[in-house]
């Protein structure tokens, strides 16, 4: 009889859970319903109850996140987003995927919406302890070179993107890309020729061959080393790469 009334504890207990479960489940369906339904203090409301009743249940972090997405996407206040994602991450224990995704808003109304670019990079830079960010790899660094690119900082950029080079494993293309926009920093920076270099690099993959030596043509042109040019694009022209703009170059190289 005492079993008995232990396993009987267990299972009102169970089913405790798991009406409590669905009752938070049923609460977060009808709040996402009235976000889409633009009726968003409302839903504010309901993703909050979720929160306040139990902050350790698993639609707490999905709830803090939708209310984040509710004040950056439906209402533009930005700050308000800001805070909100804070509070999905730390619901979270900064681990999983609404951890991840509300990091990654963070950054981009940092980049996108306060223009605070060098703040957008220290927020990108976050993302990398998480999991999730071996799929966005190549899309984070690229979101960090854009930063870096718009406030001019190119030596301090070219070191941060060589350390992901050495630091992160790479897929072959993707690095490709990570020199392209290596060559893009030192170029901007005024050292066409350590451009080349990365360009080169970039060039090395099948996918990447002809824009990685149309980049190269363009700088020999730009700097009057015009055989090395017209080396390249003869070349580029053979395999039908950007035709009119190449023969446009070739005809200038004739004068």
């Amino acid at each position: 009889m005492k079993i008995l009334r232990i396993n009987k504890v267990f299972l009102l207990f169970f089913l405790f859970l798991l009406l409590g479960c669905e009752t938070e489940r049923n609460t977060y369906i009808t709040a996402f319903k009235l976000w889409k339904k633009g009726k968003y203090e409302e839903a504010i409301s309901k993703f909050s109850s979720i929160v306040f009743k139990n902050k350790r249940s698993k639609y707490g972090p999905m709830s803090e996140y939708n209310i984040g997405n509710i004040y950056s996407i439906s209402l533009k206040r930005y700050e308000l987003a800001v805070i909100e994602y804070q509070k999905a991450i730390v619901l979270a224990d900064f681990k999983g995927k609404y951890a991840y995704l509300s990091q990654k808003a963070i950054a981009d109304i940092y980049k996108n919406e306060f223009k605070s670019y060098e703040k957008a990079i220290y927020e990108y830079k976050n993302l990398f302890k998480y999991k999730d960010a071996e799929v966005e790899l190549t899309k984070i660094i690229e979101n960090i070179y854009r930063c870096f690119m718009i406030k001019k900082l190119y030596n301090d950029g070219e070191k941060e993107l060589l350390n992901y080079l050495s630091r992160f494993k790479i897929k072959k293309d993707d690095k490709a890309n990570i020199y392209m926009m290596l060559g893009n920093m030192v170029k901007s920076d005024g050292n066409w020729k350590k451009a080349i270099k990365y360009y080169s690099k970039y060039a090395s993959s099948e996918i990447y061959t002809n824009e990685g030596n149309f980049l190269i043509a363009e700088l020999y042109y730009d700097h009057k080393k015009y055989t090395n040019a017209k080396k390249i694009y003869i070349d580029l022209l053979s395999k039908n790469y950007k035709t009119e703009i190449i023969k446009e170059k070739l005809k200038n190289l004739e004068k």
